[in-house]
């Protein structure tokens, strides 16, 4: 192995572990760079692209990340690259042509596209024909899904790539199996190239819920492979932040709620009697969307109105928004729209300015961090990933659903780097319901995969 070059190739003065995650990724040609939150991901596989002499790269991240890497190329990197970003403002046909006009110019140049365009059409066969020096997923745990299309062209580009780097602090989303599709991507000699073989390694399946695992084992092999071209780094290791304090505040159902809850868990349906509305579920997965929407005191009907039938949360969100003071910057996570529009309400009561981020139709987070407003309402899928939320010390979860990924990424939006105050996290829980277990769920999903991923003296070997 050829030692890595130092001083780090790069503009920046970089941080401890950012050197050591650098030392340990040069020498390979594919590795996991998981540094938490906040904590230079960017800066250390700009490094590496440097150090390698990178002259042609492919970057591939979430939408909303995209404008983000010519700002990380021009900050950090000592090579002038030309960087091109494939967005959503351009079809597939002018991706690609433009990425071709632009890598024939003959220029050190990183192409930048977003995971749901790479693998599409005239595009995903040009890149496939291309050989690239460096490949980067960034947030690489898009790829966790083995059988999903973007999952199986990175399959592909490992052969068309000299070096492929993951970057992401969370690159186990829901459990270890979700490990998988992300190292086939990087290096195939880690956990192999059949999903059936990985999981009947490391997972004891259900034995009447064939998809459902039962328990996991071999867990100590598991780790020891996934940190073989890993390195972890968890933000309160290596950077001085507040830790943070978490508080539940808890609601009781209205008895129109609970009725309708009681009904829809039991059989499957319930009538409400103001609205004149039915509701019948499906399936058990609708029967886990309908439930949450009544514990946030709405439901779709079958006519296909949004019906409301309580507000025990709303009153109890409004009643901790009275706890804080006016000036106080808050950040307000929902999982459904009814819920944004609730909590809105609520903070307009209270005398508070409200911003929303909700996909590409609302988006208010300039003006909010610039202090134009009180409060942020995201939605848990918006404002996940990607975002910096620091100008608040307080995030309150009005409603989250089953996704570990988008509920560890939101808590990471205010604890972070920027961060001065110790973040308060509040999460609104309904007695008795569905919140119960699915705090529990999250919780539990997070030490299972914190025992894998979470110890940097595991990943010191």
């Amino acid at each position: 192995m050829t030692d890595a070059p130092f001083p780090l190739p790069v503009k920046t003065e970089p941080w401890a572990h950012q050197v050591e995650a650098y030392r340990r990724a040069f020498g390979k040609a594919a590795f996991l760079i998981g540094l938490d939150t906040g904590c230079g991901k960017s800066l250390v596989s700009i490094a590496l692209a440097n150090a390698w002499h990178a002259q042609k790269i492919l970057v591939v991240c979430p939408l909303s990340v995209i404008p983000v890497w010519p700002e990380q190329f021009a900050k950090h990197s000592l090579l002038e690259y030309n960087c091109v970003t494939l967005d959503s403002g351009q079809s597939i046909i002018k991706k690609q042509r433009l990425a071709e006009q632009q890598m024939a110019l003959g220029r050190p140049t990183a192409l930048v596209v977003n995971y749901e365009s790479v693998w599409r059409g005239v595009l995903g066969e040009w890149l496939k024909r291309q050989m690239f020096d460096v490949i980067i997923y960034d947030e690489c745990h898009h790829l966790a899904s083995p059988g999903g299309k973007v999952s199986w062209f990175a399959k592909a580009m490992r052969l068309r790539s000299v070096h492929r780097l993951g970057l992401s602090g969370t690159p186990m989303t829901q459990n270890p199996l979700t490990i998988y599709a992300v190292y086939r991507a990087l290096d195939t000699r880690i956990f192999g190239t059949q999903f059936s073989l990985f999981r009947a390694r490391y997972a004891v399946m259900d034995k009447w819920l064939i998809h459902k695992v039962d328990h996991y084992e071999n867990l100590d092999e598991l780790k020891a492979k996934f940190h073989s071209i890993a390195y972890v780094v968890k933000k309160r290791d290596v950077l001085k932040l507040p830790i943070p304090v978490s508080q539940n505040r808890y609601c009781v159902l209205t008895p129109a709620e609970r009725k309708a809850y009681k009904e829809l868990e039991r059989d499957f349906y319930t009538w409400v009697d103001h609205a004149g509305a039915e509701v019948t579920i499906t399936n058990s997965l609708v029967k886990i969307v309908r439930l949450g929407q009544c514990i946030s005191g709405h439901i779709h009907a079958d006519d296909g109105r949004v019906v409301q039938i309580g507000d025990s949360k709303a009153k109890a969100f409004g009643e901790w928004l009275e706890d804080l003071p006016l000036d106080e910057p808050i950040v307000v996570f929902c999982r459904f729209t009814h819920d944004v529009q609730a909590v809105k309400r609520c903070c307009v009561e209270s005398g508070r300015t409200v911003a929303e981020l909700s996909g590409s139709v609302h988006d208010e987070l300039a003006p909010w961090k610039a202090g134009k407003f009180d409060v942020l309402v995201a939605q848990i899928q918006s404002g996940s990933e990607g975002q910096d939320f620091t100008r608040a010390a307080y995030v309150c979860f009005y409603s989250v659903g089953y996704s570990l990924l988008q509920y560890t990424q939101a808590l990471g939006r205010l604890d972070r780097p920027g961060q001065t105050r110790t973040v308060t996290q509040v999460h609104m829980v309904t007695q008795d319901t569905l919140d119960v277990d699915v705090y529990k769920a999250l919780a539990e999903n997070r030490e299972v995969v914190d025992a894998i991923i979470g110890a940097r003296a595991a990943s010191r070997a």
